[in-house]
């Protein structure tokens, strides 16, 4: 079992990895999911893989800010659950009302 610390290192951690890209701007010049995947959509055989199948069409209509906000919520709610939780712990010298 990790610690509410290492817990917390883990989730800063991970707060820096998802950022750093978006913060250079790195998929806006090569942002090509959609195009993968209206590809996935068209190969992929809905008997064997139905929720890839399924899922095509919606990733075809992704764009960048949708996948990075939408990330960006979902992780930010996971670390607040976390923390309601005492699961981690807030960095020293802060409160949860900051």
């Amino acid at each position: 079992m990790v610690s509410r610390e290492g817990a917390s290192t883990l989730a800063y951690q991970t707060l820096i990895s998802f950022l750093d890209g978006a913060l250079l701007n790195w998929p806006r010049e090569t942002w090509g999911v959609p195009r993968r995947w209206a590809e996935i959509a068209t190969m992929a055989d809905a008997a064997t893989y139905p929720r890839v199948a399924a899922s095509g069409p919606h990733g075809a209509q992704l764009e960048w800010d949708d996948v990075f906000y939408g990330g960006l919520d979902l992780l930010l709610r996971g670390l607040e659950d976390r923390l309601a939780r005492g699961e981690i712990v807030p960095p020293a010298g802060t409160s949860r009302t900051e």
